[in-house]
């Protein structure tokens, strides 16, 4: 199905310039310590320099293009400009629940808002992007735990400013020696570890969440919440059937308390579609793995598919079909139904990719994916073998 979008909008991108002046006038602080100028004008020159980089974190004086925008399979432009092409955006969503902004993520790249006259074309937008809910995954930045994580964030971040400045300036006056090097060396990558271990990408999926951070990541089925529930300022709390709750931070600048409110609501649509799915008993029972090794599961599925005596079961494509998109199947089910529907033409290798894409669930993913490249056995064997090993 090919989606377009078309209407009137502004695409709001952030300027890159508020950080190249920034890194300009901090230089220049450097530069007027090293010839000995007053404390005041160091002062002067590094306050402007925090100013512009807040105004950047902010998101204030972004650039503007205003026009008619269209989206489609190919990207997102602004008339005949192109703001971005469909294989660059990682995720997009709506800013708030109640609004007509779409946050627009890139890979690699800074995100971009999308500004449109209502929420209903701002979800036609999504739409048309294949970025609506259950259709792709939404990937949105957070910090790992509650209020005293951020507070040890932010914290390690103004340590490490201090360790920089200071260091800088004892370079600047000839007073660094080699253990102060090592000193500040250590103590910066030890402040830029623990940051990375409290920021954490939340990417939510048709079938759970998946929390990745420096050196972990933890997968989160739908079927294992018990409750999910806001928590004022501007946190998440996850409590679990089973095991340690999760609780996530979504920043404090600009945005960020709202954003709390869209992951909420987002996770909220995807697991309501993952307890509302159809289940299609019959035909999990014939593409499970029931305890089957691999390989096995792997030849006897495909030959399943083959034989008469599937055919007389009455489960047609269309039921495989199904099986692959319900989330709230067992992970090792949906691999087995993308099996048994054997070989598949392209618009078949395409459905697959998008379902590949929608799931949260690594592994399922990687599974899915290997199915709709057509790879050898080998490397399908070898793709299904963690889904095995996690029991799901």
């Amino acid at each position: 199905m090919n989606l377009r979008f078309e209407g009137p909008g502004e695409v709001l991108r952030p300027r890159l310039a508020l950080l190249a002046g920034a890194l300009a006038l901090f230089a220049a602080s450097l530069g007027l310590m090293w010839v000995g100028a007053p404390g005041w004008s160091v002062a002067v020159e590094q306050g402007l320099a925090a100013w512009l980089v807040g105004a950047f974190a902010w998101r204030a004086y972004r650039s503007s293009l205003k026009g008619i925008v269209h989206a489609d399979a190919s990207g997102l432009r602004v008339g005949d400009t192109v703001v971005v092409e469909r294989a660059r955006i990682a995720s997009a969503f709506l800013l708030a629940p109640e609004s007509p902004v779409v946050r627009v993520m890139l890979r690699r790249a800074l995100s971009v808002d999308v500004q449109l006259e209502s929420e209903e074309k701002a979800r036609a937008l999504l739409t048309a992007l294949g970025q609506g809910t259950g259709e792709a995954i939404a990937t949105f930045s957070a910090i790992h735990g509650g209020r005293r994580q951020v507070v040890l964030a932010v914290g390690a971040v103004a340590l490490w400013g201090v360790v920089v400045g200071v260091a800088a300036s004892d370079l600047l006056h000839g007073a660094l020696g080699v253990s102060e090097v090592v000193w500040s060396a250590l103590l910066s990558a030890t402040l830029v570890v623990a940051f990375l271990r409290l920021s954490a990408r939340v990417d939510v999926g048709s079938d759970g969440i998946l929390v990745r951070r420096l050196g972990e990541q933890r997968f989160v089925s739908y079927r294992a919440i018990a409750e999910l529930r806001p928590k004022e300022p501007n946190g998440i709390l996850v409590r679990l059937a089973r095991g340690r709750p999760l609780q996530l931070t979504v920043g404090g600048w600009a945005h960020r308390a709202e954003l709390r409110d869209v992951l909420v609501e987002r996770i909220e649509e995807a697991r309501s579609a993952f307890v509302a799915s159809d289940g299609t008993s019959g035909t999990e029972a014939l593409v499970a793995p029931g305890g089957r090794p691999a390989e096995r599961w792997l030849r006897e599925v495909r030959a399943l598919a083959r034989a008469r005596h599937y055919r007389e079961t009455r489960l047609d494509r269309e039921h495989l079909w199904r099986v692959v998109d319900d989330a709230a199947a067992p992970p090792t089910t949906r691999a087995g139904a993308a099996l048994a529907l054997s070989e598949l033409d392209q618009p078949g290798r395409a459905r697959l990719r998008v379902a590949a894409e929608a799931c949260a669930e690594p592994r399922l993913r990687v599974a899915l994916t290997r199915v709709a490249e057509g790879a050898p056995d080998a490397e399908v064997e070898e793709a299904l073998a963690p889904l095995l090993e996690s029991k799901s």
